[in-house]
């Protein structure tokens, strides 16, 4: 074990309680081993660092780092998304803002997340061969999980619009006021219906494809 993180993404409205939280963790952690790690997320889904007032001992800091474009439905790259222009030198400068903190007061970093998402259920051919057994075994999971939108990360709601459009619309109209942080109420909608409502099922759909075969 290298040591402990005790909270992923911790992300509060006031950027109060982070910083506070994460004196107290070390404290009840340090009493029973003062010899492993601390890895501590950033406030805001490991974005911001300020909320730690200084730095801890014997801690590294674990920034996330998702370009926008790679996560947003209407991603581009290079190109706009949601209005702002993404390029090698945005994304970058996203980075140094992200690990400023770190950089600032010479305390080790670590990238906990990273990495490009590829919407629409496209495959990577540097990394997977579109025709390996393993995708032509679970093809048929692979095209409803698109259909469905089942996965925000690498999916789009095209093909969900008139179940969720309904949805978020009901919200907006009975709940005005639910704006759950940091996201706000139609990513919170996404989720719940997307993340787990259409994609805890094809948990059973996935185990079928791998019914008949067998370990050496």
């Amino acid at each position: 074990m290298a040591g402990y993180n005790p909270v992923n993404e911790p992300a509060d409205p006031t950027g109060e309680v982070v910083g506070p939280f994460y004196r107290r963790s070390e404290r009840a952690i340090r009493a029973v081993d003062s010899r492993h790690v601390l890895f501590l997320d950033g406030h805001r889904c490991s974005t911001d660092f300020p909320v730690i007032d200084e730095p801890f001992a014997d801690a590294v800091y674990s920034a996330h780092d998702y370009a926008l474009p790679g996560i947003a439905r209407d991603g581009r790259y290079p190109g706009t998304t949601r209005g702002e222009f993404f390029d090698r030198g945005v994304v970058e400068q996203t980075f140094l803002r992200r690990t400023e903190f770190m950089r600032c007061t010479g305390t080790p970093s670590w990238i906990g997340e990273f990495g490009p998402v590829l919407h629409r259920g496209r495959v990577d051919r540097r990394v997977t061969r579109p025709d390996c057994a393993y995708l032509r075994r679970v093809a048929p999971v692979l095209a409803k999980k698109a259909r469905l939108g089942a996965d925000v990360w690498s999916g789009d709601d095209r093909g969900v619009r008139h179940v969720l459009g309904p949805l978020e619309e009901l919200f907006d109209r009975e709940f005005p006021t639910f704006d759950p942080y940091p996201w706000g109420r139609r990513p919170w909608v996404n989720t719940l219906v997307r993340n787990i409502l259409f994609a805890e099922p094809q948990v059973d759909d996935f185990g079928r494809c791998f019914a008949e075969t067998s370990v050496p």
